[in-house]
């Protein structure tokens, strides 16, 4: 009858339970109970796989026992390993009349190395059967003993973890009750009794059992099959042993009696004690215990255990090879008993378990599922366990009890089912050890590993923990990451990284701590871990850089004992982050950076004296403070930008720095005070601060340059003192509250720019002599400028965009650049003192100037860009000048006229004349005939000519422009050759006389006129740029006088052409446009090179035929909108662009020799019947259209094109994806 479960009296400490293998059936069927005597029915015995029953029939009672083997006997086994003894009870007790007795089995395991360390380790025994009979003598039992029945095993659910698929305890493994509560086998031993239990035993083990009865009991040990254990001690503690009967044999056949029952005997306690030793072997085995009780037994019995595992005897080494794949292999080193071989492969065996030593490498078979290193303890070289990718291994199991050292690499990788890895003793790794991607892994435990090279753990999708309590020395680097439901992260011991300690991307883990950490010597990286609220460095002294990033909910972020940084230190991208505290950090050798933590209030490092790269706070938009009392220099830049909150910056010490100081886009700050500041090796840059309104101790400094700009509320600058000392220069630009500057300290300045201040009026440096560069005072709202001593600029004056009247700056002498007085309100100006003093161009356009009068202090060589466009002109008079060797630029001046421009003994303007726009008309263009030569552009467009005698017009070497004009007639006159180009688009012209023109050096364009003419145009033999007649009503037009190569574009498109003479053309290097015309037929036969564009669309073709030695179009070729009826693609293997045949009168299509089409085919809205198949091609990119065919049955596309449009039922053969249907 069933019996209160009792609480044991020491419990095992839980560990994770790990999958139970069931047992081969052979291993099923030799535990077999003992026969019940002859006067009782005799039960059936049935030897099923991982089930044995037993039944016995007493006074009309049917008893049953049964134990599955394979399974629920594995199940209840509690292995554990390399743990202080712990005992585990089931006790037999009587417990009053008809009450079932409770069974106690203590077991204690030894496992001694050849060291004779002894740890001792609890292991439970499996009641396997147990069946009762009635003796054959008429003895009754006690009233207080009820017969053993077997009604459930113990509820412990403790698993062993086993190291071999096939060998399901080499060694004695760490396992635990999953529940603080167990109870005791439903069973009593009474007279008649048995028992039977089964052993796991390791390979060459000691097994010491002592039962302790208040009456006589009989034990034995059996192997599995049946057959009797030899002991080699057997002791029987008084009272005297009644005589039992022997023990059965549970072999083959079971024994046809139990053996006779001695008298019963209750005068005290009985302790029998059996001891086996185990012959040297490389297997383990299972043993079955034997208990019986004699006649007269009643009450409690207890069974010790205690198994001592030892490893097998070697001696010596050997320089062999063990291959754990070859029988041969194995077969030498099991002779040779060796304790050391020089490598293992294919591993592993039970050969390499035995051994102690190996002085190479260990490589695991890609299909072992467990690697058990068994009793070895050092290996000299790399352990090597990785699958690759799509290669993977098939480890289920990495266990090493007793190993102590690797010398070279651990590599554990690429085994999707692993899910254990211990190394209980594992003190040191020479090299890296590595195990990555294991997603079925689910915790790491080194309890003794002292020191390693690397400690490299990632992408293992299910790791839980990873421990490494005893670490203290990482060589090299610790790299931990991309393992998503890693929780615990224990590195107590933890003080010294020599390069780099690196977690990062883990969803799980909340904490990173390394308390004794003291050195990193690389860089500390920690980023991408959502779930950590805090980082525990708090020895952490010296590191090589530090990088925190993108940690979303650490709060806090302290440091307290790190006083060196020698590389960068980066804190940026964390979202919980509202402190920063290094509060020991005293020289930083690099570069300091904090940035973009939205949730950041304070920064302090308040010990810090020197940053020697650069110090950069920026987009950190909730701080309020930054706390650097002792800080007084920085070796680069400071960069403070873009923290909304930000109302003051406090740096109460800082004298120098090597590069910038940039404040910049702070919202609520209103003041900042650099007084202690003396040296700043750039540019001081204060900008967009939008409530800033007081800068204070500028002029104690020596800086690069000063820039304040975007500042809305800086009204007033001051530079009142004389030690500023400046190298590139004064920069004030878009302060729109700036009314003044004072810049009475300085003499002379580098450069000074002060633009685009809108309320800025007046501008004044009275004490200024000299400005070495540049002076832009442009966009603002000047009227005056006052510089009573400056005499010389270097650069150039910008003055542009103000409102001066006049020329502000009367006693320069020098400007060595431009001057630029554009956009003003200047009505008159000494234009000739001022192109004495400036060195480059005088721009005075956009002013309202009326007059340009000539003077004795003209020069008689004008070397400046004199740009007087867009004025009031009503004249000009260049007096006695003879030359300009620059630009002359009177455009947009519409009251000048024909009789107002005198250029008196100009002869030649080396740049452009521009007269553009000045409101000449008629065909009067005498004011230009003393200028012989123009070496840039001659431009009259925008005028009110109707005609004009090109051959009276000086020589144009650039482009002769007479856009827009009125003109409705040219002609050429006596000239033959023109220097450049004309253009004389959007005119009237309905006739051009080419006269005798032979060259035109550049563009030939008369596009968009009324020509229907072009006489003697079969006189030019040469044009250097783009011939262009398109847009005007030509019916034909002859090109055979331009030899056979022409270097730029045709363009005759957008006429009424019927017929188009290309002449002996062989090539054009751009365009043939001939499109929008009313053509027939084109000869297109000597056609052999086109760089651009084939435009032959909206003509009237019926056939087009290209040349047979053209092999190549560059661009698209466009041969749509016309009425073709054949296609002759002669020569042509290649079209650069695409191919447009839509809309024609195709019935067929034959490409020839074409084999690529770069762009797409359009042969949609023709009369194709039948098939098209581009199957010939082997290039066609871009879409296909072959819709609007109606008689087009199948196209086989052949793999072509992103696309296919067609016909709703039309056959398909490898097409595009994407099909449109009409």
């Amino acid at each position: 009858m069933p019996v209160s479960p009792q609480r044991p009296q020491r419990l095992l400490v839980p560990v994770q339970a790990a999958p139970v293998r069931r047992r081969r059936s052979r291993e099923l069927t030799t535990a077999t109970a003992t026969t019940p005597p002859a006067s009782v029915p005799q039960p059936q015995h049935a030897a099923l796989e991982g089930t044995f029953e037993a039944v016995a029939v007493r006074h009309g009672v049917r008893w049953k026992a049964a134990c599955v083997v394979a399974v629920a006997l594995l199940a209840t086994v509690v292995v554990a390993a390399l743990l202080p003894s712990n005992v585990l009870h089931h006790s037999h007790q009587a417990s009053g009349a008809g009450a079932n007795a409770n069974t106690q089995l203590s077991a204690r395991t030894t496992t001694t190395a050849t060291t004779t360390t002894t740890t001792t380790t609890t292991v439970a025994a499996t009641t396997l059967a147990a069946s009762t009979t009635a003796l054959s003598s008429p003895a009754t039992p006690s009233e207080q003993c009820v017969h053993d029945e077997f009604d459930a095993v113990d509820t412990i659910t403790g698993v062993g973890r086993f190291s071999h698929s096939n060998k399901n305890n080499n060694f004695f493994f760490t396992s635990t009750p999953l529940s603080s509560d167990t109870s005791s086998l439903n069973a009593t031993i009474c007279g008649g009794d048995v028992d039977w239990y089964q052993i796991p035993v390791c390979a060459h083990a000691t097994v010491v059992i002592e039962i302790e009865s208040l009456h006589a009991i009989r034990g034995q040990l059996f192997f599995a099959d049946g057959t009797p254990v030899p002991q080699s001690n057997r002791a029987t503690t008084p009272p005297t042993e009644a005589a039992a009967p022997a023990a059965p044999s549970p072999p083959t056949a079971p024994p046809t009696a139990p053996p006779t029952a001695p008298a019963h005997d209750d005068t005290g306690s009985t302790i029998t004690t059996l001891v086996y030793t185990r012959a040297v072997d490389y297997t383990p085995t299972n043993l079955l215990l034997y208990v019986y009780g004699v006649h007269g037994a009643e009450g409690a019995y207890t069974a010790h255990l205690n198994v001592t595992c030892l490893p097998p005897p070697c001696e010596g080494t050997t320089t062999r090879q063990l291959d754990c794949s070859n029988t041969e292999s194995r077969q030498a080193i099991r002779a040779l008993r060796v304790c050391e071989v020089a490598e293992v492969v294919e591993c592993c065996c039970d050969e390499f378990r035995a051994l102690r030593r190996v002085s190479g490498d260990v490589h695991v078979a890609r299909a072992a599922t467990a690697l058990d290193f068994g009793w070895v303890t050092q290996i000299g070289g790399r352990v090597w366990a990785r699958g690759i990718s799509g290669h993977t291994g098939q480890l289920t199991l990495v266990r090493g009890d007793h190993l102590q050292s690797i010398g070279g690499e651990v590599a554990i990788d690429h085994n999707p089912a692993l899910t254990t890895i211990s190394f209980a003793r594992l003190i040191r790794v020479d090299g890296a050890l590595r195990i990555r991607f294991s997603p079925a892994l689910l915790r790491v435990d080194f309890p003794a590993l002292e020191s390693t090279h690397v400690l490299d753990v990632h992408h293992s999708d299910r790791l839980n923990r990873l421990a490494a309590d005893a670490l203290t020395h990482v060589g090299d680097s610790l790299y931990v990451y991309a393992n998503p439901m890693l929780v615990h992260l224990s590195l107590p011991r933890l003080c010294d990284v020599g390069v780099e300690f690196r977690v990062d991307t883990h969803a799980s883990l909340t904490a990173i701590t390394a308390h004794a950490l003291t050195r990193v010597g690389s860089v500390v990286r920690i980023h991408s871990n959502v779930a950590v609220t805090s980082i525990g460095f708090e020895s952490l002294a010296s590191a090589g850089a530090v990088y925190i990033h993108d940690n979303t909910r650490m709060a806090n972020l302290t440091m307290a004992q790190l006083t060196a940084v020698h590389g960068t230190t980066l804190v940026y991208n964390n979202n919980a982050l509202t402190s920063l505290s290094l509060p020991s950090l005293l020289d930083a050798a690099a570069t300091v950076q904090m940035s973009d933590n939205p949730a950041l209030r304070t920064i302090s490092l308040s010990a810090v004296t020197r940053i020697a790269g650069t110090l950069d706070i920026h987009s950190n938009a909730a701080l309020v403070d930054v706390h650097l009392p002792n800080l007084t220099s920085v070796d680069h830049s400071i960069v403070l930008h873009h923290s909304s909150t930000l109302t003051s910056i406090d740096l109460p010490v800082l004298c120098c720095v090597g590069g910038a100081l940039s404040v910049h886009g702070h919202a609520a700050l209103t003041s900042l005070d650099l007084t202690p500041l003396h040296v700043v090796g750039g540019d001081i840059v204060v900008s967009s601060n939008t409530a800033l309104h007081m800068i204070a101790g500028l002029s104690n400094i020596s800086a690069s340059g000063v820039k304040l700009s975007g500042n809305s509320n800086l009204a007033r600058v001051s530079f009142d003192e004389p030690q500023l000392q400046l190298i590139t220069g004064l920069y004030l630009s878009s302060n729109p509250a700036l009314t003044g500057v004072d810049l009475a300290c300085f003499t002379t300045l580098p450069a000074l720019s002060v633009r685009d201040n809108m309320a800025l009026t007046i501008m004044s440096f009275d004490n200024i002599t000299s400005v070495a560069g540049h002076v832009d005072l442009s966009s603002n709202a000047l009227t005056s400028v006052s510089a009573a001593h400056l005499t010389a600029i270097g650069g150039h004056l910008l003055l542009h965009s103000n409102a001066l009247t006049g020329f502000p700056l009367k006693h320069v002498d020098v400007v060595g650049g431009d001057l630029v007085l554009s956009n003003n309100n200047i009505t008159t100006l000494d234009v000739a003192a001022l192109l004495a003093t400036v060195r480059g161009a005088v721009r005075l356009d956009n002013n309202v100037i009326t007059r340009l009068v000539a003077g004795a202090h003209y020069p008689a060589v004008l070397t400046n860009t004199l740009d007087l466009s867009n004025n009031a002109l009503a004249a000009v008079d260049l007096g006695n000048m003879t030359a300009i060797e620059a630009d002359l630029l009177l455009a947009g001046n519409t009251r000048l006229h024909p009789g107002s421009v005198r250029f008196g003994a100009l002869t030649s303007i080396t740049g452009t004349l521009s007269l553009a726009g000045c409101g000449f008309s008629g065909n009067s263009t005498a004011f230009l005939r003393g200028v012989q030569t123009v070496g840039g552009d001659l431009v009259l467009s925008d005028n009110a000519f109707t005609s004009v005698d090109v051959d009276t017009l000086p020589s144009v070497a650039g482009t002769l422009k007479l856009a827009r004009n009125g003109l409705t007639a040219l002609t050429f006159g006596a000239m033959t050759r023109v220097a450049g180009g004309i253009e004389a688009p959007q005119n009237a012209l309905t006739i051009v006389d080419f006269a005798r023109v032979t060259h035109f050096g550049g563009e030939v364009s008369f596009a968009n006129n009324q020509l229907t003419t072009l006489q003697h145009f079969e006189g030019v033999a040469f044009v250097g740029g783009s011939l262009d007649f398109s847009g005007n009503a030509l019916a034909s037009i002859d090109l055979s006088s331009l030899g056979d190569t022409f270097a730029r574009s045709i363009k005759l498109h957008n006429n009424a052409l019927t017929a188009v003479n290309l002449g002996n053309l062989t090539s054009v290097g751009h365009m043939l446009s001939l499109h929008n015309n009313a053509l027939t037929q084109l000869d297109l036969n000597r056609l052999v090179t086109l760089g651009g564009v084939l435009q032959l669309q909206n003509n009237a073709l019926t056939s087009i035929a290209f040349s047979p030695a053209m092999t190549r179009a560059a661009s698209h070729v466009f041969l749509n909108d016309n009425r073709l009826t054949t296609v002759d693609f002669g020569g042509l293997q290649t079209i650069g662009g695409a191919l447009r045949l839509d809309n024609n009168a195709l019935t067929t299509i034959n490409f020839g020799t074409l084999t690529r089409i770069d762009a797409g085919l359009d042969l949609s809205s023709n009369n194709i019947t039948g098939a098209i198949d581009l199957s010939q091609l082997t290039v066609l990119l871009g879409p296909i259209w072959l819709d609007d065919n109606p008689h087009l049955a199948t196209v086989n596309c052949s793999g072509f094109g992103t696309s296919l449009t067609v016909d709703n039922g039309v056959g398909l053969s490898q097409c595009p994806d994407s099909v449109y249907f009409y």
